[in-house]
């Protein structure tokens, strides 16, 4: 019998011996996978659980979760992140957009007319509008023309035009204005004229989004519809935005998405840059027009005055001053092109005056009965009607 001495083993490791070492070593990698398993059935079992994991996470996903993942896989796609969309796809298992319908995009940016026209057909069952074929595959065929000239080829241009285009029956008018851009000598000047970005990418990129308007959301998403959300998001918040004051409607780019739209009140203007002093009396309204160029102020003195604004110095200049109303004014209303203005009395004042700010002339003085109390006014976004009423319940 021999007895063990720890000593003695202890020693043999010590002394780094490579052969005792490597053998410890591979003894102890067969216990680790005698008692846990070998690496690729740990693999195996990892990529299994992954999956099952994965298919329960998209049994579990809402209607709204779906529907941000697609959002999120085109505006992917739109910007060359292919492998990243298709990585998306198979991870959440939502598709983008249907199976033809994706086909039908290929063929359109492959420039294969012929076939795009055949997978259309396929599709016509999901086109809500009644002659929603026909003004897509109008629309097709317009690409096809306007390439085959590029690419020199008048008589196959000429043979589209009649064969194809004409036999759609629709569009007649602008069929007859593709006529006239086989008569140019210059490309370039075709394009201008008929206002296309020329062959390629960038051309059948926008076909393709005049074509999605015509298929319903499930089947391909509206283009840039991300996009579209977030510039509503945008324009929301500047509206509801206390403190704006920068002209114009803010982009995608003017702005961090990360955080809502806010001005804080150090940016108002705080500083006087004009007194105007030339009412009389006490001024009891003032409206700049909706475009900006123009601003009007009534008074208690009856006059009504225009001035123009400079948009980049916002230096102020008199312009007219109209007078007549007899009330004074309480209330200025600028129809939404700028161009017409009305003015409207206090409480005793039973009509309302309409003046011609370009034409510097009165348009129109209205009145019903003498017992009517006309104080305020609104046009309607037409430019064309308004309505107008008082404190005494009348309304026009």
């Amino acid at each position: 019998m021999h007895s063990s001495d720890p000593t003695t083993s202890n020693s043999s490791l010590d002394n780094n011996n490579p052969t005792d070492t490597t053998n410890h070593l591979e003894r102890l990698k067969q216990q680790s996978q005698h008692c846990n398993g070998n690496a690729h059935t740990n693999h195996s079992m990892s990529t299994s659980t992954q999956t099952h994991s994965n298919q329960v996470n998209l049994q579990l996903l809402t209607n709204s979760q779906k529907e941000i993942l697609r959002l999120v896989g085109q505006h992917l796609q739109s910007i060359g992140l292919s492998n990243t969309v298709e990585s998306l796809i198979t991870e959440s298992g939502c598709v983008l957009e249907n199976e033809q319908a994706s086909n039908f995009r290929e063929l359109i940016m492959l420039g294969k007319w012929t076939e795009a026209l055949v997978a259309l057909d396929q599709l016509k069952q999901y086109i809500e509008e009644q002659d929603g074929i026909l003004q897509m595959k109008y629309l097709i065929l317009e690409q096809k023309y306007f390439e085959l000239i590029e690419d020199n080829q008048p008589m196959d241009a000429l043979y589209c035009l009649r064969n194809e285009i004409r036999l759609l029956n629709i569009r007649i008018e602008r069929t007859h204005q593709l006529t006239a851009f086989l008569m140019f000598t210059s490309i370039k000047d075709m394009c201008k004229a008929a206002n296309w970005n020329g062959k390629g990418f960038a051309s059948r990129e926008s076909l393709m989004e005049k074509l999605q308007k015509y298929f319903p959301p499930n089947i391909m998403l509206p283009p840039k519809r991300l996009e579209s959300l977030l510039s509503q998001a945008i324009e929301f918040q500047q509206d509801r935005c206390t403190y704006h004051i920068k002209p114009g409607k803010l982009s995608i780019d003017d702005v961090s998405l990360l955080q809502d739209h806010a001005c804080t009140k150090h940016t108002l203007p705080c500083v006087t840059i004009r007194t105007l002093t030339e009412h009389s009396d006490e001024v009891w309204f003032c409206k700049f027009s909706p475009d900006g160029t123009k601003l009007a102020t009534g008074s208690k003195d009856g006059n009504l005055i225009i001035y123009d604004v400079d948009m980049e110095t916002y230096e102020i200049k008199l312009r007219k001053q109209f007078d007549g109303h007899t009330f004074g004014i309480g209330c200025i209303a600028w129809c939404p092109f700028s161009r017409y203005i009305i003015a409207c009395g206090t409480d005793e004042c039973n009509e309302i005056l309409i003046w011609d700010v370009h034409r510097e002339e009165q348009r129109s003085r209205i009145n019903h009965t003498t017992d009517d109390s006309l104080t305020c006014a609104a046009w309607l976004p037409c430019g064309t009607r308004f309505v107008c009423g008082g404190s005494r319940g009348q309304f026009y």
